[in-house]
């Protein structure tokens, strides 16, 4: 840097104002200075973010927490894309201790864009301004966001930045899955090979509360196959015990102390029904024969549990190709329409379900 400013026959402050992109310096200073940092070499991602260039290389993935199996999947395959791109991928979790200083630090860094995967609440409460700002300065600057999750969340989101409609429009876009559909599926095969009392074991992140957006989904197309069926909805075949293994033991105890258990369960992710089918084998029920279980995720492990496992399989790599190249579209300044892309799943049967 001392050597930029002797060049452009500045301060070393100067130069620092211009390497990161503070207002408060000429225009004809501004540009001798990125001339002079140009010719020299002098760090070319910085350059490009005082030039307001996409030259950086460097992308975030905010994910709510990396305890869910299927959230490292996802970044996995966003990462291999971005790689190909030669590009780096800073990795940050919105539940940790840290959550709120994750989108607030990025004001301090050279980063060419977002992807929010699943439902990153970000700026809590007490961060709520702080991420607002950072978030307003970001979008102000170009940074397009990408969530791999649900348009509800990224107005949510939108809601909470105070961003404007323009900016919305241009630079927020939603990668979403057609949950509806993936759950209405997987109950109306449950109801076509004969079961009538099906349970619903959802997959309730820690901090739930009613109308959490993926969940309501789930829920929604169980639902409608129900209804569509002439089922009867009972309150009390639906259960939200949390998103672990562990939730999937607790569903099958209360299912089971029901006058009438269920033959059948949803669930609303894989590690909810491993917990089920464990659940269920430990109260001595016999998978599929007394009971089928359906996952949600389609994870590695599904089909080498025992009972091979029945699931909702996610196009994880195709979300991860449309995500990456629809963020990489948009740092390069192209006006990408729509701003949702809905991927279908698929409903894959194995031995966990008769």
């Amino acid at each position: 840097m001392t050597d930029v400013a002797r060049e452009a026959g500045v301060s070393v402050a100067t130069v620092s104002l211009v390497m990161n992109d503070k207002p408060d310096v000429a225009r004809e200073t501004r540009e001798r200075v990125l001339e002079c940092a140009q010719r020299m070499g002098y760090r070319p991602n910085l350059l490009a973010r005082a030039t307001r260039t996409r030259i950086s290389n460097l992308i975030m993935i905010l994910v709510p927490t990396i305890e869910s199996p299927a959230f490292p999947r996802l970044v996995h395959h966003i990462e291999m894309r971005a790689a190909l791109a030669r590009y780096q991928v800073l990795l940050c979790s919105s539940r940790g201790p840290d959550g709120d200083r994750c989108i607030t630090s990025l004001q301090d860094r050279s980063i060419d864009g977002c992807i929010v995967i699943g439902d990153s609440r970000i700026g809590g409460d007490v961060g709520i301004e702080s991420s607002a700002r950072a978030v307003q300065a970001l979008l102000e600057r170009g940074v397009p966001f990408v969530f791999v999750g649900d348009e509800q969340n990224m107005e949510a989101f939108a809601a909470r930045m105070r961003v404007a409609s323009e900016l919305k429009d241009r630079l927020l876009h939603t990668i979403e899955v057609d949950r509806i559909k993936a759950t209405h599926a997987a109950t109306r095969h449950l109801l076509r090979t004969g079961h009538r009392r099906i349970g619903f074991a959802g997959e309730a992140p820690a901090g739930y509360n009613e109308g959490q957006v993926p969940l309501e989904r789930k829920l929604d197309g169980y639902r409608r196959a129900l209804l569509e069926a002439s089922v009867e909805i009972d309150p009390l075949l639906i259960s939200k015990e949390g998103h672990d293994y562990h939730a999937g033991v607790l569903a099958v105890e209360h299912f089971l102390t029901l006058p009438e258990p269920p033959t059948g369960v949803i669930c609303t992710g894989d590690t909810v029904a491993f917990g089920v089918v464990r659940g269920a084998i430990a109260r001595g029920l016999r998978v599929p024969e007394e009971l089928s279980v359906i996952g949600y995720d389609d994870l590695p492990a599904a089909a080498f549990y025992n009972p091979p496992l029945s699931s909702i399989s996610v196009p994880v790599s195709d979300i991860a190709e449309e995500s990456f190249r629809r963020l990489l579209r948009l740092m390069d300044g192209e006006v990408v329409q729509p701003n949702v892309a809905t991927f279908d799943t698929q409903l894959v049967i194995r031995e966990s379900t008769a």
